[in-house]
C-alpha cells in the first residue's frame, strides 16, 4: 500500500518499466507532475475534499479591514456562516433555537399531532428561524485568501469599552486616563454592528485533504493511474527533443508516439473523474 510521496513516485517509475527501462524524467519533474495531479484530485475528486467547521475569533484588525482572513490553500468553499457572541461561546446554542423552543412548548401535544400538522409546524419554525436569525451573504475566492461578509461591521475605530452613552445622549466622564469616544463618532450605520472584536464566527466549509496528514490519499486508484500517465507524458516530452535520433543498435526514439498515448490515457481519466468521481454541483460560495 502506498502511504507517502516517495512510494507513489517509485510505483509510477516501476509501472512505466523501471529498472528494466531508464525513465528519462528528472526528480524535479516527478515532483512537479505529482503536485499537478494532487491539485486536480483535490479540486474535482469527491475523495479529495471534506466538509468541516472552522472557529475564528474576530479581531480589531478584522473590523478595520472589513474581511476575515482565510487560508485559500486549504479552504475551497464557504457554505454557511454562524456568528457567536463572545459571551455565549462555549454554551449550548439550543436554548436560543426558535424551533427547539416551539418543540419544547408542544411536548404534550405529540400524542395527538398528525404528520400534516407536524410538517406545517416545522415549516413555521424554519420561517421563524429565518426571520430571527437571518443568513448573511458572504463572498469568498480562495485565491484572495479573504472572506467578505455583507453585514454591518461598525466603525473602524470601534471600541465598545470607550463608548459611553445614556438614553441616546453622550457624556464624558472625568476619570483620569479614560479615552472616551462619543456615539456620533462610531455610529456610522443604522443600528448596532453585527460583530464586535473577540466575537467568534463558525464557518461551515469544504477543505482539501492534506496528503501528509491523510497519507491514504496517495493510494487512491484514480490518482495513481493519472500520475503514471502524467509521468509518461513528461517522459515523451523529454524524448521528443531527440525525435528521429538513432541510438546504437538501430533503435530510434519516438517521443511523439509516447506523448500521444499519454494524452489519450489522460483524456480518458479526466472523463472518468468528471463523471464518476466528481461531487454533484451544489451551493458552494468560492
Amino acid at each position: 500500500m502506498i502511504k507517502n510521496r516517495e512510494d507513489l513516485i517509485k510505483w509510477a517509475l516501476r509501472a512505466l518499466g523501471h529498472p528494466v527501462l531508464h525513465i528519462n524524467v528528472t526528480d524535479e519533474q516527478m515532483e512537479d507532475r505529482l503536485d499537478d495531479t494532487l491539485e486536480l484530485f483535490q479540486e474535482y475528486n469527491i475523495g479529495g475534499t471534506t466538509r468541516d467547521f472552522l472557529r475564528y475569533q474576530v479581531t480589531e484588525e478584522d473590523i478595520y479591514n472589513q474581511y476575515i482572513p482565510i487560508d485559500g490553500s486549504s479552504v475551497i468553499g464557504i457554505v454557511r456562516l454562524i456568528p457567536v457572541p463572545n459571551a455565549l461561546f462555549g454554551q449550548t446554542d439550543i436554548v436560543f433555537d426558535p424551533i427547539y423552543q416551539l418543540l419544547q412548548g408542544a411536548r404534550g401535544m405529540w400524542s395527538t399531532i398528525d404528520l400534516t400538522s407536524y410538517t406545517m409546524f416545522r415549516e413555521f419554525g424554519e420561517t421563524l428561524d429565518l426571520i430571527l436569525k437571518p443568513r448573511h451573504d458572504t463572498r469568498f475566492n480562495r485565491y484572495q485568501n479573504k472572506l467578505f461578509i455583507d453585514w454591518h461591521w461598525g466603525n473602524r475605530d470601534w471600541n465598545e469599552k470607550t463608548a459611553v452613552t445614556e438614553r441616546g445622549k453622550t457624556f464624558v466622564t472625568e476619570e483620569e486616563g479614560l479615552d472616551i469616544q462619543l456615539e456620533p463618532e462610531f455610529n456610522t450605520g443604522a443600528g448596532r454592528p453585527d460583530i464586535y472584536p473577540n466575537d467568534f464566527i463558525i464557518l461551515e466549509c469544504y477543505k482539501v485533504l492534506d496528503p501528509d496528514e491523510y497519507p491514504l490519499v496517495y493510494n487512491d486508484r484514480w490518482l495513481k493511474e493519472y500520475y503514471k500517465a502524467m509521468v509518461k507524458l513528461q517522459w515523451g516530452q523529454n524524448l521528443s527533443k531527440f525525435s528521429g535520433m538513432t541510438l546504437p543498435g538501430g533503435v530510434q526514439l519516438d517521443g511523439n508516439a509516447m506523448m500521444s498515448d499519454a494524452n489519450a490515457e489522460l483524456d480518458k481519466l479526466k472523463e472518468q473523474l468528471y463523471t464518476d468521481y466528481q461531487e454533484p454541483l451544489g451551493f458552494i460560495i468560492g
